[in-house]
């Protein structure tokens, strides 16, 4: 099943989930993001490491609400790691809450811990590879079984306490009892979707809490109420480490993804020997689950201190000794579960590279930016469609800069970067042309004043209003410039750009001369006009203030125009 579904119109392409991933079963290809299902092992990374909570889980609340509205006996198989995940007082509180929500019987998965405690004792003393593997932890069983196939043989075949305990509660309440496991663990919702009817539906704490508080109900102000079934102290104390040795093999606790994969590496090159070797996925094991609430913000290191503190002070009644051995089938098979990761030939690999700007091995900065470890890995990934090569920080970088230095390069505009002195730390091509024509000497490192001689620059790039134009004219170049600053307050640089705009400040000119001689002509044709009106009008007698006003009147248009 899809345990993790991804939104990709909340994911915003950052990388994380794909950094953060062990095995690198997140696809980002052709606007496509895509959680690999055959090669994910369950492990929740990605949903805890999203920022842009683009990652959900999947949910079987309305499934375990049909159950209990349907009059089915539900009973819980609460995970050991409840000792540690919850800020109740008395932690008994939590069954009387679970009851309180509908279901019918709250048991410890700690029982079916025991049994399993129990059946690996019994198959150590008939082990023969060199090292032995056990393990509750599911994510461990998928990494193997898809990553680490040639291992198989080294896994106790043994089902895991969860579906152990799930088994035990349908033989006690009947196979029509509807089993919900609540943990800390993504995975367990996929195992138990291949437990074979063991378990029915799992649920996190975290969606625990979150229906709590939807329904009102608060641990804290809930009566405690015994469980119905109590697992033993061995069971309890699976979380922090079920100890399976005996004198063929010395016992060997490994927890978190990374430490997990180096020591299977070391199996599958024949470097270890002799161990009964406990995994977990988690850092910390269960007791630092991905789905631990988020309340609780301790270090694993604390969760596993307050679990202990917790279990030493007991009642007896709430550690029975053993469980009643009872002939369950606990075994199971692992099976090799296939990928879908093709291998490109040498020469499509380099092809590959080199569409990413590697061109020799001194370019593989290895940097994991783009989610993979390596760029021969990236490459790969290229190749199987589950990346795009143009997700290379590297190579976005290098565009960028190729991109930026080009536009600078080719710009019309004089541009220069100056330090807190006015000192010139850069310049384009078209600055050096119109400022330091002579070439003798290079510009970075001088004065800009000695560049630029001029009162007028002088004044405006004291004041620097950023973002604010200044026309200015220049002697040196004979030319009239727009100059524009920008300055970056953190590196205490100031970024000028000269606009040259001589040719607009030429035409202006020379639409001020052409308006000034009409002016000019139009006064004298106006003053030789009144002088004839006036003689004629003196020949007849007649008035001239008419055509004076008219005359006037164009004057005054040409003068505002």
């Amino acid at each position: 099943m899809n345990l993790i579904r991804l939104d990709k119109n909340l994911c915003d392409h950052c990388l994380k989930c794909l950094r953060g991933c062990p095995v690198k079963a997140i696809k980002f290809h052709n606007n496509e993001r895509t959680i690999l299902d055959n090669q994910c092992i369950k492990c929740g990374l990605c949903h805890s490491l999203c920022p842009q909570q683009a990652l959900s889980v999947a949910d079987q609340f309305s499934v375990i609400q049909a159950a209990i509205q349907g009059g089915r006996k539900t009973v819980v198989s609460l995970a050991p790691s409840y000792v540690s995940s919850f800020e109740a007082q008395n932690l008994n509180s939590i069954v009387s809450a679970l009851k309180k929500l509908g279901f019918s019987a709250v048991e410890e998965t700690s029982v079916g811990a025991q049994l399993v405690f129990d059946q690996y004792r019994k198959m150590l003393s008939s082990c023969q590879t060199p090292n032995i593997i056990t393990t509750c932890c599911p994510s461990v069983t998928y990494l193997i079984e898809s990553h680490y196939p040639e291992l198989i043989g080294s896994m106790l075949e043994v089902v895991s306490p969860m579906v152990a305990h799930g088994k035990d509660i349908k033989r006690r309440y009947g196979q029509d009892a509807f089993v919900v496991f609540i943990g800390p663990c993504l995975s367990k919702i996929t195992e138990a979707g291949e437990s074979g009817g063991a378990v029915d539906a799992v649920m996190t704490f975290t969606q625990l809490l979150s229906w709590l508080e939807k329904s009102g109900v608060s641990l804290d102000e809930e009566t405690p109420r015994p469980f119905d079934y109590y697992g033993t102290m061995t069971g309890k104390m699976f979380p922090l480490g079920c100890r399976i040795e005996n004198e063929s093999y010395r016992y060997l606790h490994v927890d978190g993804i990374e430490n997990c994969k180096s020591l299977l590496d070391d199996m599958q090159r024949g470097a270890v020997s002799g161990f009964s070797i406990e995994m977990n996925i988690c850092t910390g094991s269960c007791v630092n689950g991905p789905e631990i609430p988020r309340e609780i913000k301790e270090s694993h290191y604390l969760k596993r201190k307050r679990m202990r503190e917790r279990l030493a002070v007991l009642p007896p009644e709430y550690s029975p000794e053993s469980i009643t051995s009872i002939e369950l089938n606990l075994s199971r098979t692992f099976r090799r579960r296939e990928i879908s990761i093709s291998q490109p030939t040498e020469e499509e690999l380099q092809a590959i590279l080199r569409k990413m700007r590697k061109y020799s091995p001194k370019d593989q900065l290895n940097c994991g930016a783009c989610g993979y470890n390596t760029c021969i890995e990236k490459a790969v990934a290229v190749y199987n469609g589950f990346s795009e090569f143009s997700d290379c920080l590297a190579y976005l970088r290098e565009i960028a800069e190729e991109e930026h230095s080009r536009l600078i390069a080719n710009s019309p505009n004089g541009i220069c970067v100056l330090d807190k002195d006015d000192i010139v730390l850069l310049t384009n091509p078209k600055f050096d042309q119109l400022f330091n024509r002579e070439g003798g000497i290079s510009a970075v490192g001088v004065p800009i004043d000695f560049l630029i001689e001029s009162t007028a620059f002088s004044d405006i790039l004291k004041q620097k209003k950023c973002g604010e134009a200044a026309i200015v004219k220049l002697a040196t170049p004979d030319r009239h410039f727009l100059v524009n600053f920008i300055c970056d307050e953190q590196k205490k640089q100031t970024t000028v750009f000269f606009m040259d705009i001589s040719l607009y400040e030429k035409n202006k000119a020379d639409l001020e001369r052409l308006k000034k001689d009409t002016l000019e002509k139009t006064n004298e044709v106006i003053n030789k006009q009144m002088r004839v009106v006036q003689e004629i009008a003196g020949l007849l007698g007649e008035t001239t203030a008419e055509t004076r006003m008219s005359l006037f009147q164009l004057q005054q248009l040409i003068q505002e125009d």
